[in-house]
């Protein structure tokens, strides 16, 4: 995760992509929802200001609000703060959930 998040203040800071949305894949969500069940955010080092409950998380309330603390950890790298970031929760596998997401992205971005 310290990778991700440090690879996306990387390409989000790059000055030749200033002007542009980016998309944000959170990728393989069924193995995040999985993982929290039995292991704290807080193990991260990065997230140890995660002040949601510990696990179990088991509902999907709890799910979503984890992904947004992980959302809101990517967006923060963000220094553009005119900029559009779509993120999107996803299963890779899914090709149907990424094929639909990619589209909102791209009607989004369009309008």
């Amino acid at each position: 995760m310290e990778e991700a998040i440090e690879l996306f203040d990387d390409i989000s800071t790059t000055q030749f992509l200033k002007g542009s949305a980016l998309i944000l894949f959170l990728n393989k969500s069924d193995l995040f929802k999985k993982k929290i069940r039995t292991t704290s955010l807080k193990e991260c080092p990065i997230m140890t200001d995660w002040e949601g409950p510990d696990p179990p998380l088991e509902t999907e309330d709890q799910f979503i609000k984890a992904c947004n603390y992980i959302d809101a950890k990517f967006r923060d790298k963000n220094s553009f703060r005119e900029r559009q970031i779509y993120s999107h929760v996803t299963v890779a596998l899914d090709t149907d959930n990424v094929r639909g997401r990619s589209s909102e992205t791209a009607k989004a971005h369009e309008g």
